[in-house]
Parts: C-alpha cells; structure tokens; sequence
C-alpha cells in the first residue's frame, strides 16, 4: 500500500480511478485559504458572544481535571435500559415545565 500511495503521489493521481481533467483554479483557493488562516475569528451573533464566553469560563476547570487518569478506562457500571429510559422522560418532562424566559 505504502508504494501505491507513494506513487499515486509522484503521478499526480488520487485515486486509482481516472477522474475529471485538472482544475487550474488550486492556486486562487490556496491564496483564499491563507488568508482565512492569518485572520481573527469573527464572533458578530449573540450565538458567538456566548460560545465565546463558555469557552472562556469552562477553559480553567477542564485544564484541572486529570485526563491521563485511569478511571476514564473504567466501564460505568451495568447498564439498564429501563431506569435510564425513565430518567430521560423525567428530564424531558422537567426540562418542557421550565420557564423559557429563564432559559
């Protein structure tokens, strides 16, 4: 596989099934994609400002937590279909009762 790939790559081809003729426009999408590289993002929308602002909050607490711990090897414990089903419902029932104002 290593030398297909290898000269697939010298001659220039994907895929091993012949395509389209090449486009020539590679160059005006490389120059467009730099430019989107080196700029700032944009947060205009309401929807922006509040990811940005969870981000800025929920950034110190997951830098505490030890993501190299073993316990996140560890199965959950048994599974039963029911109970969960029911919590669920609980949720949804709760969650259709809360005042939209306050969410």
């Amino acid at each position: 596989l290593g030398l297909v790939g290898a000269a697939g790559l010298l001659l220039g081809s994907p895929s091993f099934i012949p395509g389209a003729p090449p486009r020539r426009g590679h160059w005006a999408a490389a120059a467009g994609s730099a430019a989107a590289l080196g700029s700032a993002p944009v947060l205009a929308d309401p929807i922006g400002d509040a990811a940005k602002k969870l981000a800025d909050a929920s950034y110190p607490f997951a830098r505490e937590v030890d993501w190299n711990s073993a316990i996140y090897l560890q199965a959950p414990g048994q599974f039963a279909p029911l109970e969960a089903l029911r919590a669920i419902d609980k949720m949804i029932v709760l969650g259709s009762q809360a005042d939209p104002k306050l969410l």
